[in-house]
């Protein structure tokens, strides 16, 4: 695709004097690791053609850094809200692996516990757990 649109460009000129520098620019793929910096393939295409290098822009390829982020950015959420329960009950929060969670208004948090014998405000003992009911 990028051949394509590359020669289509150059069949039609650059519609400026200012683009003439896009008219002579490259890409290179595979380039060595040592190599994989602006500065470091700048010096060394400086060396092949002294003083006819304009510039020179390395482009990595992390395809799976954007997964890794989210990740990221979700393991800190929930870290924060174990130390904010901690902070605030001074118990450690549990997980169990493999337990659902549930992701509401963008807030992820594990499914109630009801038992389903008893009537739901008997399942917390507000006064067992030293917490005053609302």
């Amino acid at each position: 695709h990028y051949v394509e649109l590359r020669m289509e460009f150059l069949g039609k000129g650059p519609s400026d004097v200012k683009s003439l520098q896009q008219t002579y620019s490259i890409m290179i793929e595979r380039i060595p690791a040592d190599l994989r910096s602006d500065r470091a393939l700048y010096d060394y295409f400086n060396r092949l053609f002294p003083e006819k290098v304009h510039s020179a822009c390395v482009i990595l390829d992390v395809p799976d850094l954007e997964v890794t982020a989210r990740r990221v950015e979700r393991v800190t959420r929930r870290l924060e809200k174990s130390i904010a329960y901690f902070e605030a009950t001074r118990r450690r929060p549990t997980h169990i692996a493999g337990r659902p969670r549930i992701n509401f208004l963008n807030i992820e948090c594990s499914p109630l516990e009801v038992d389903i014998g008893r009537p739901c405000h008997e399942t917390y003992d507000f006064e067992e757990e030293g917490v005053m009911p609302p």
